[in-house]
């Protein structure tokens, strides 16, 4: 499974009205303690990268690495800069698998709850029964967790299939969507007498759930509004608090909403020194500044492969809890070239960032060619100058 095809299956709906690009000027957290000095090689690789990113991938935007004992080092292009945030889009599906583990902890969820009887009106408008039915009844939280939901395709794509016409309308020609594509979200589900909830349901379950793996958009999201009925908070009003704060994020932190909730599946917007952050306390076993943020129990099990595959180059070897794995790395991916990728054997981690440009003239050709929203030029460029030089 090359890892492109894994995290973007997000087509018609998902790029026709997720959010956008945002940009916005934050205070970045502090990323280390002392009077640290950039690693000569490190910064010298960056800048390569940086020089040859326009002629591999074009919107190409941020890049930042961290290695143990360094100050990071870092680059920004078109027109961004280290206080700019960026659309993170499946990169956010880490930071609800962990909310999921916070929650764990203090009681609210487990990992074997029955999702059902959370769902059950949804469950009830889809028309679910027989078999179906049964395999649904079965249906836990770590199933949503591991993408091993029972769905034979992304519930994405069951309902582009199903409303694409609905959509068109809404490709306004010459319209920037970069900062409205939520509120367009909201207006189709409106317009389709639909939740997302429903959605995911509405998808066949063809499968026995825990068995095998789909990537599956509308899980995570199913994820983020369990948590809200558990805990009576929006995942990022929850995680406010509980992480952003304690990690240094800034106030003016964006998580884009549908239909009035935070999107599980995407939405959080974070300059590359806040992914550095969550990087490195993902990789410390969920430990910030000598406080243990997330449990450490849960991290561990986050970050072991939870469903495993056979890969090479780029491909996925692993899934843990909405986090991928590829051979000795972690990696948060998103949508078009959005990476957090945690090396533990070099002490680093390395955040990139891409700004595709969301206008309806772009986004068309994306219907009919889901390789161009193939971010991982990006990542080969990273694996090329600056996994050399750690």
């Amino acid at each position: 499974m090359r890892l492109w095809r894994s995290f973007f299956l997000l087509p018609i709906l998902a790029v026709m009205v997720l959010a956008g690009c945002q940009k916005d000027d934050s205070d970045e957290p502090e990323p280390g303690k002392g009077e640290l000095t950039e690693k000569p090689e490190l910064k010298a690789a960056v800048e390569k990268m940086a020089a040859e990113a326009p002629s591999v991938y074009e919107y190409l935007s941020g890049i930042e690495v961290w290695q143990e004992g360094y100050k990071p080092s870092g680059a920004w292009l078109n027109g961004t800069s280290s206080n700019t945030r960026h659309q993170m889009w499946s990169v956010t599906k880490t930071f609800t698998g962990m909310a999921i583990g916070m929650a764990v902890n203090e009681g609210k969820i487990s990992i074997s709850d029955k999702v059902a009887p959370m769902f059950s009106e949804e469950i009830s408008l889809s028309g679910i029964a027989g078999e179906e039915l049964e395999r649904v009844n079965e249906l836990t939280v770590k199933d949503l967790l591991t993408m091993t939901d029972g769905h034979s395709e992304d519930a994405v794509v069951s309902a582009a299939k199903t409303y694409s016409l609905s959509l068109l309308k809404y490709l306004k020609v010459g319209h920037d969507y970069s900062e409205d594509l939520a509120e367009v979200l909201t207006d189709v589900l409106k317009d389709i007498d639909k939740t997302i909830p429903q959605l995911f349901f509405d998808a066949d379950f063809t499968e026995e759930p825990g068995d095998d793996f789909v990537y599956d958009t509308f899980a995570s999201c199913l994820l983020a509004e369990i948590l809200r009925q558990r805990t009576g908070q929006d995942i990022h009003e929850y995680l406010d608090s509980r992480l952003f704060k304690p990690l240094g994020f800034g106030s003016t932190l964006t998580w884009d909403k549908v239909q009035g909730s935070s999107a599980g599946g995407w939405g959080l917007h974070l300059t590359t020194g806040e992914m550095i952050t969550f990087g490195r306390l993902l990789m410390d076993g969920g430990k910030w500044d000598g406080s243990q943020i997330i449990p450490s129990e849960w991290v561990s099990s986050a970050m072991s492969p939870q469903v495993n595959f056979s890969g090479d180059g780029y491909s996925a070897t692993g899934y843990g809890y909405q986090i991928w794995r590829i051979r000795d790395v972690w990696l948060c991916s998103g949508l078009f070239g959005q990476y957090i990728a945690i090396i533990p054997e070099k002490k680093a981690v390395i955040a990139i960032t891409t700004d595709y440009p969301l206008t309806s003239s772009a986004l068309l050709p994306l219907i009919n060619d889901q390789s161009q929203a193939d971010g991982s030029a990006a990542l080969s460029l990273a694996w090329k100058y600056i996994v050399p030089a750690l």
